[in-house]
């Protein structure tokens, strides 16, 4: 894939990433989940961190014109994951 990413930190918990999407016109600090749903099965969910540090809606627009960077990180994030929890 030669599509950039943003650097990335993580885990920061057992199954927390994040990451800064960045643009001329904002920063927005992003998170990806990892939930155990049973042995083996996992639910990913990429959410916006607000300043005091809560996570916003899944369901939030950033809005930041970075789409493929953000999707390109995401998948470099599971491949992380996947080589941490195979």
């Amino acid at each position: 894939m030669d599509i950039p990413i943003y650097p990335f930190k993580g885990p920061i918990t057992e199954y927390r990433y994040q990451f800064t999407s960045i643009s001329i016109d904002k920063n927005v600090a992003k998170v990806v989940r990892f939930s155990e749903l049973s042995d083996d099965m996992y639910n990913l969910a990429l959410f916006d961190q607000q300043p005091d540090g809560s996570e916003s809606s899944d369901m939030t627009e950033t809005k930041n014109k970075d789409m493929n960077i953000v999707l390109a990180t995401v998948m470099k994030i599971v491949v992380d994951f996947l080589h941490q929890k195979p």
